[in-house]
């Protein structure tokens, strides 16, 4: 009988722990999701924050062929004046790439839910940014649109190479 016993509660401690696992798990991944749904915008210029969003960088930057798409948030500083640390990092990159291949047109398309013609400042931002270490003349084609309010996530600017 006492064998029993001794089994049937090591079978409740096991269930326990399972429990207890089980609930701080679900636990931890909501509230890793209203961490990441609401947390307050983080200062991503700061030194110490450049490196920790490289990775989420490059998950942001979405390849097709000859054409880039990045957001944002990512690419201009926060009052949206000037190129960001990680956003030159990022056209850093681009420009290595418009360097070794053969293309004559190069394409800046801007989102933003603000004016057209505030969404053409910025695509003329990332234009002045790239033409300063760029050498060859390439024939350019700089476009802004306005987004609905509502429709932050789009923001983004577009570079199409040809």
């Amino acid at each position: 009988m006492k064998e029993n016993n001794l089994n049937i509660t090591q079978v409740i401690k096991v269930i326990i722990q399972v429990l207890i696992f089980g609930i701080s798990s679900s636990l931890a991944v909501i509230l890793g999701i209203l961490l990441a749904n609401f947390s307050p915008k983080l200062d991503i210029n700061k030194p110490f924050l450049i490196k920790a969003y490289q990775s989420l960088i490059r998950q942001d930057i979405e390849e097709i062929k000859e054409e880039k798409s990045i957001k944002n948030s990512f690419l201009f500083t926060e009052d949206e004046t000037e190129i960001s640390k990680l956003g030159a990092e990022v056209l850093n990159d681009l420009i290595l790439q418009i360097q070794t291949k053969q293309i004559s047109i190069i394409k800046i398309i801007s989102y933003t839910q603000k004016t057209e013609s505030s969404s053409l400042k910025l695509a003329n931002l990332v234009k002045q940014y790239l033409e300063k270490s760029l050498t060859k003349n390439y024939h350019w084609v700089i476009i802004g649109y306005s987004l609905p309010e509502d429709d932050q996530l789009n923001s983004r600017v577009e570079i199409r190479l040809d």
